[in-house]
């Protein structure tokens, strides 16, 4: 591989890493502290209120005695089925939201439509007086 295919690629997989990164942040986000098996930063998922390694897939806070705890009663057991399930639920949020904008744009273009009849026929009987 030459040098300046190197570079490229290099770039290439840094920009990759980087929208990886920025895309788990809708789930939690990265700490400065280091996984003491790999040393990759922390993450830390809102959903479950629990710090992890992604790259170990251990998590780092125990579950607390608690059998009603919002938190850890649904949290899976590895940080790995927790992003999935993420991207599951992000999914679906991002269908829905899709499916509400096209019935709303539905419903204003036939509200749109409905009032150009009725100034069509408006005028129509306006026109039939003059």
């Amino acid at each position: 591989m030459t040098k300046k295919k190197r570079k490229k690629y290099l770039r290439y997989k840094a920009k990759q890493e980087s929208m990886k990164r920025k895309s788990m942040e809708r789930y939690g986000s990265w700490m400065n502290f280091e996984c003491q098996i790999c040393g990759g930063n922390l993450f830390y998922f809102h959903r479950y209120d629990a710090d992890c390694c992604i790259f170990c897939d251990v998590w780092y806070t125990s579950d607390c005695e608690e059998p009603n705890c919002p938190y850890c009663a649904a949290r899976p057991s590895a940080p790995s089925e927790a992003l999935y399930y993420e991207e599951l639920f992000f999914q679906d949020r991002k269908n829905i939201d899709k499916k509400d904008w096209l019935r709303q744009n539905y419903q204003h273009k036939k509200d749109g439509e409905h009032k150009h009849q009725q100034r069509i026929e408006y005028i129509a009987y306006y026109n039939a007086f003059k």
